[in-house]
């Protein structure tokens, strides 16, 4: 049926931009040090996918 791990919201700018993937931002945690990517620009919103910690920094 569809990705379901995806948002309403990301799956409503995907069906609108027609875009196949969300634009990803790449964190760092300042917690546990691990990296990932998040669909979200917001670095407040952000939050880490291994401890969920939401203190995290952007990677360039």
């Amino acid at each position: 049926m569809g990705n379901d791990s995806m948002t309403l919201t990301e799956r409503l700018k995907k069906w609108v931009t027609g875009s196949k993937d969300p634009e990803m931002y790449q964190y760092q945690c300042n917690v546990c040090q691990a990296t990932f990517d998040s669909p979200e620009a917001d670095i407040q919103a952000a939050a880490c996918d291994a401890c969920g910690a939401s203190n995290v920094r952007a990677l360039e």
